[in-house]
């Protein structure tokens, strides 16, 4: 799933994760909002809508951000079929953005626009690993 603001920011990591060949259905949503409601109607079709394993999220935008985002997303987790990984994109990584991305455990990576082959390669290989040592952990219990 992508979400940004910017239709044309979008249009090209749609391309990058299409060239990929690793995903049927990439969705893209122009607010935190929207996607929120996109998350929220994929639950309440039980299906019908695709849920993301991943989301792209930009960390600025004019109708809420990446932040709000991962906040209100906190408060419904816990009916989602899978836990997503979060991704977080932004033109301009701050000091304060790291400190912050690394106190919310929901959030998986904070990395400078554009979404790269490179980018997209990284988080899909630590989101394989961690999604295995969960099925490890929970074959183990």
């Amino acid at each position: 799933m992508l979400i940004d603001d910017d239709n044309m920011t979008n249009f090209l990591n749609k391309i990058i994760i299409d060239n990929a060949e690793i995903v049927n259905t990439v969705v893209r949503e122009r607010s935190a909002q929207s996607g929120l409601l996109y998350l929220s109607d994929s639950i309440s079709t039980k299906g019908y809508l695709p849920f993301p394993d991943i989301i792209f999220i930009d960390k600025q935008m004019p109708l809420g951000s990446g932040w709000d985002f991962i906040n209100d997303l906190i408060t419904i987790k816990q009916n989602f079929p899978v836990q997503p990984i979060i991704v977080m994109l932004t033109s301009h990584v701050k000091a304060e953005d790291i400190s912050q991305s690394s106190r919310i455990k929901e959030l998986y990576g904070l990395y400078s626009k554009p979404l790269s082959p490179e980018i997209l390669n990284s988080v899909i290989t630590k989101y394989y690993l961690l999604r295995s040592e969960r099925d490890i952990n929970e074959t183990i219990m």
